[in-house]
């Protein structure tokens, strides 16, 4: 299996982005396209390692946007690093990648 871990923020959203969720930036509507037509042509599975998995309503605006994923990156307080470590030793894939 093919993993992309996924960050949202300055991935698909950056300071500019207008959209909002509460008072955090929504997501960039250019960039979300920009991903899905790169995503969409790699058979790559997302586990979700962004702040934004803490949440059901920024998890919504991911799903309404065509983004889904097979999995979350387990809490671990302020250290990405090891959340990320801690998922490949659970689904070892065969590669993957870090969006942050």
């Amino acid at each position: 299996m093919k993993i992309i871990y996924l960050d949202i923020d300055n991935v698909l959203n950056n300071e500019f982005t207008k959209t909002t969720i509460g008072a955090f930036h929504g997501l960039e509507p250019r960039l979300v396209k920009m991903f899905l037509d790169w995503y969409n042509q790699r058979n790559y599975k997302i586990i979700l390692s962004s702040t934004w998995r803490t949440d059901d309503l920024f998890k919504q605006a991911l799903i309404d946007n065509g983004i889904t994923w097979i999995a979350e990156t387990p809490y671990i307080f302020h250290r990405r690093k090891y959340e990320i470590e801690t998922s490949v030793e659970k689904f070892k894939p065969d590669k993957y990648v870090i969006l942050d």
